[in-house]
């Protein structure tokens, strides 16, 4: 239609047009002020000078080589060096707006991970302290301690699992709704450390919140804990690929206890990391195997590591750092306080 208004124009197509009058105007400007510079003072006597017609703007673009008169070094600018530089402004403007929303926009700095501040008191104490085994103590482990592989299966062994002679402690908690098996590993792990390690006074309700938070007691998934303390299906963490919020760890086991040949992840319901598992790898059920998918082998590691510092568990600063050893994020100390004090309040 005639009537119709014009196609709107850019607003890149505007600014690099303005930019380009603006260079065109500031080469016109030095080029007078050259010109003013480098010819004599006019004289009356002598006629005015004319352009030779070879520096007519036709002659100019078949000698723009090296322009020699004025009016030829004029147009010369106006017609090669102002789009140039015009077309160098729009870039640079374009570069700083983009610095610019980049700077806006970019995620700020996580603060450097520091360790919580130590509690004033631990989580409350239990009323129901898991009862005195006189059964033979676990060795702590060391860096021979055998691990089963993958998904290991294993026939059902609850006749000797010391752990079951804790069933009656356990189903007098069943309020707490932590299932039976892994609250006797909970519990047989709290007696053992009471003899082998008496300084560091481990409750049971640390380990079980550390196992809430982790696995939710070896359910996570859709898992089960069988009846001799083995998940119903591998409990594994996601890759430590790198990225917001997970470490990069690449693989240290060539897949045999995670799966992954690539990176390292998180195993068993209390999530052990391949290389620390190696480290603190324990037998708890006595079948001369220690698997970091068995409640109770794990349940037993944890309470070694969680001891290892000497630290006594009773006091605010000795739980906390105990806690942030075992994940160093302050939030995971945190939401495993609130736990582990709920499972005490409620016993």
């Amino acid at each position: 239609m005639s009537g119709a208004p014009p196609p709107p124009v850019e607003p890149w197509r505007q600014t690099a047009v303005a930019w380009t009058h603006h260079a065109e105007a500031w080469a016109a400007r030095t080029g007078a002020r050259v010109q003013q510079a480098s010819e004599p003072p006019p004289d009356a006597s002598s006629p005015a000078t004319e352009l030779p017609p070879a520096q007519t703007e036709a002659g100019v673009q078949e000698t723009l080589g090296e322009p020699t008169h004025p009016a030829a070094r004029r147009y010369w600018i106006r017609r090669y060096w102002a789009p140039v530089a015009g077309a160098t402004a729009f870039v640079l403007c374009l570069a700083s707006a983009g610095w610019v929303v980049w700077s806006w926009s970019r995620p700020e700095p996580e603060p450097p991970l520091t360790a919580p501040p130590p509690l004033e008191s631990p989580p409350a104490a239990p009323t129901a302290a898991p009862p005195s085994l006189a059964a033979t103590t676990p060795p702590p482990p060391s860096e021979s301690a055998a691990s089963a592989p993958l998904n290991a299966a294993r026939p059902e062994e609850t006749a000797g699992r010391p752990a079951d002679r804790l069933a009656s402690w356990a189903g007098a908690l069943r309020q707490l709704g932590i299932p039976a098996v892994a609250l006797q590993a909970y519990g047989y792990a709290e007696a053992v450390l009471a003899t082998a390690k008496p300084r560091c006074r481990l409750s049971w309700t640390l380990l079980a919140g550390i196992g809430a938070v982790e696995s939710n007691h070896g359910r996570y998934g859709g898992a089960t804990l069988r009846p001799d303390g083995t998940t119903s299906r591998p409990i594994i963490g996601v890759p430590l690929a790198g990225g917001v919020g997970v470490e990069l760890i690449r693989d240290t086991d060539g897949g045999t206890l995670d799966g992954d040949r690539t990176y390292d992840r998180a195993i068993g319901p209390m999530q052990f990391l391949p290389t620390t598992w190696r480290a603190w790898a324990v037998d708890a059920d006595g079948n001369n195997r220690a698997d970091p998918y068995d409640i109770d082998d794990a349940a037993l590691a944890a309470g070694y590591y969680l001891c290892a510092g000497d630290q006594n568990l009773a006091t605010g600063a000795g739980w906390s750092s105990a806690v942030f050893s075992y994940n160093r994020v302050p939030a995971y100390v945190e939401r495993v306080y609130q736990v582990a004090d709920s499972y005490g309040r409620t016993s």
